[in-house]
């Protein structure tokens, strides 16, 4: 599929997306919230069931995204939430870990190729900011943390393209196995399909908007708390901004897997095909016999 075709009906399932799954964001939001104020006494152990849970209930919110963009295609059946759970929990063991792998490629290689050539001690005074301080002093370690030059941040993202472009269709698939009815697909299909499309989408909404908004925060000296300054108005586009943003990536990965799944099946059946072998036109022999033999006149019929 040409990547204009791709892009501008991407725009359109964004937006059924966003209808489906945003009210889903807005009740986890909100329970976490609540678990956040019975727990606000307790660092350690708000940290501890942050470390746990964070990973899951970010794959089961985008597995539920990515559903949304399939069942308004109707390439998948309604779920089952054991199933769905069970499938998230699988997408964290193997699917996410292989994203984190290529986002860190990339990102670590920016980040420390670009320090060194700049000559920051962020790193440094990153460390010295952790030992003074711990959990303790969270404050202070985000106020060094936030001076970590925001250009940089690009390199993060195009890992994080990559790897959305990478595994985007196997994501689908996941989420597809969470239906009442599932296709049989294993735990690795799709992976690299529609790569291309993929790729050009994550760049287009989340790699080009960020690379202006550090443009206009200050280029290369811009600093990420740099990034953070401004009014509420910008701060509640930015939100808005970013959730639309997931609905669109959803929505390309659930266009893709349709995709994807429509050329297995053409490829299946051509296989079948060629296991057939070649067809030949029959041919009706009475008629032909019929057609040869003279009628009670004396004349053939077909005079």
């Amino acid at each position: 599929m040409w990547f204009g075709n791709f892009f501008y009906r991407t725009l359109w399932l964004s937006l059924s997306v966003a209808l489906r799954w945003l009210p889903v964001v807005a009740l986890a939001v909100y329970g976490v919230y609540l678990v956040f104020l019975q727990l606000a006494d307790e660092p350690i152990a708000l940290g501890m069931l942050f470390v746990i849970l964070v990973q899951p209930l970010a794959m089961l919110l985008a597995i539920s995204a990515i559903r949304g963009g399939m069942m308004a295609l109707r390439v998948t059946k309604g779920a089952d939430l054991n199933k769905l759970f069970s499938m998230a929990f699988k997408a964290t063991r193997f699917n996410l870990p292989l994203m984190w792998v290529i986002t860190l490629l990339f990102g670590l290689g920016t980040t420390i190729t670009g320090l060194r050539q700049l000559g920051n001690d962020f790193i440094p005074n990153l460390g010295a900011a952790w030992s003074a301080y711990g959990w303790s002093g969270l404050p202070q370690i985000l106020e060094v943390a936030g001076e970590f030059p925001a250009f940089l941040l690009l390199g993060w993202l195009f890992g994080g393209c990559i790897a959305f472009a990478t595994m985007g269709v196997a994501l689908a698939g996941v989420g597809a196995m969470a239906a009442v009815r599932p296709p049989n697909h294993h735990q690795i299909w799709g992976i690299g399909a529609q790569f291309f499309n993929l790729f050009l989408l994550s760049i287009t909404v989340t790699l080009l908007p960020a690379a202006v908004a550090i443009y206009v925060a200050g280029g290369i000296e811009a600093k990420v708390s740099d990034l953070l300054v401004g009014d509420q108005y910008f701060i509640y586009g930015t939100a808005a901004y970013i959730a639309w943003s997931l609905c669109a990536l959803s929505a390309g990965a659930a266009l893709s897997y349709s995709v994807a799944t429509r050329k297995e099946e053409e490829g299946r059946a051509a296989g079948l095909d060629a296991m057939s072998g070649p067809t030949y036109q029959t041919t009706d022999l009475r008629a032909l016999r019929q057609g040869r033999t003279p009628n009670h006149s004396g004349r053939n019929p077909r005079q």
